[in-house]
């Protein structure tokens, strides 16, 4: 899967080269005609439901690693040329970074390990730093840094990651993407268990070297105590996938119903925002070590 520096960049493509698409306004009392570059409305089915397509993305992108991608270099080649279009395409039709905040499907995983804003991260509403970092900026005549924000999304992440965080951390979504992601990682794992009986073929690497990986789509996708499972490979990545998925989500709700009845019963004064802020910070450390201790033994 592309990662998210290069599909970012790529989407600027067009807006560096002058291409993207406009939409012609005109001033009811003057006549004046003017072209603004078009951006993603907040109350649009996609400025609503963003989280949940990159989310959705993002889980189409591990069934296809493990049922396409790991052993197929023709399949890894459409993948990330496609990839680069989707993001190329995006540029054009939005301005800003509209890739980022309403399409990549790394995104996601990006916010979850970068949020809140970290120690030595500049906050444009705060001190005289007014350009930070990350934020869309150019050069002006002066040769000084001068934000080029369109206001694509608000708040954004790459001004200030921390509000960002902290003003959608009680939405629906948020809790969709960190208890999903976490059964998403943990099913991602666990499927080459419950391939092969055992966890000899994930740390063997073999899965990665796979003669005609296409030829195997159809046969058993489990095998379980000894015995193959008559589910096709086919079948049995997306649904692997998407119980852990289902049941990262269940799970972090119930922990996060009996927490809340926790402080209630202590009568600690504790807001629902850092209650929440709670459970996504224990998650996000289990699910991120408990990533990179497979991955690095791999």
């Amino acid at each position: 899967m592309a990662t998210g520096l290069p599909s970012l960049f790529l989407s600027q493509l067009p807006r560096a080269l002058g291409w993207q698409r406009q939409v012609k306004r005109v001033n009811p009392k003057t006549q004046a005609i003017r072209y603004e570059l078009v951006k993603v409305k907040p109350g649009s089915w996609l400025g609503r439901n963003s989280a949940y397509l990159q989310f959705g993305l993002l889980y189409a992108g591990l069934c296809s690693r493990i049922l396409f991608i790991n052993a197929d270099r023709l399949a890894l080649a459409i993948w990330l040329l496609l990839t680069i279009a989707a993001a190329i395409t995006v540029g054009y039709l939005y301005s800003g970074k509209s890739w980022c905040h309403y399409f990549c499907p790394m995104a996601p995983v990006q916010s979850i390990y970068a949020e809140p804003g970290g120690l030595l991260t500049s906050k444009s509403h705060t001190g005289d730093q007014q350009v930070t970092q990350s934020m869309c900026r150019v050069i002006n005549d002066e040769g000084r840094e001068q934000s080029a924000c369109v206001a694509c999304q608000n708040p954004c992440i790459d001004i200030d990651s921390e509000r960002a965080y902290w003003d959608g951390i009680s939405k629906p979504e948020q809790k969709v993407l960190y208890y999903g992601y976490i059964g998403l990682v943990v099913g991602y794992f666990c499927y080459y268990y419950l391939y092969a009986g055992n966890w000899d073929y994930y740390f063997s690497g073999a899965w990665a070297h796979q003669e005609n990986q296409l030829a195997t789509l159809f046969n058993p996708g489990f095998y379980i105590w000894g015995n193959p499972i008559a589910i096709p490979k086919l079948v049995a990545v997306p649904l692997t996938l998407g119980v852990f998925s289902g049941s990262g989500y269940w799970l972090g709700r119930w922990i996060e119903k009996r927490y809340q009845t926790h402080i209630r019963r202590t009568k600690q004064m504790v807001s629902k925002e850092v209650i929440q802020h709670r459970i996504f910070t224990v998650g996000t450390f289990l699910v991120f070590n408990f990533f990179f201790i497979l991955a690095d033994d791999r």
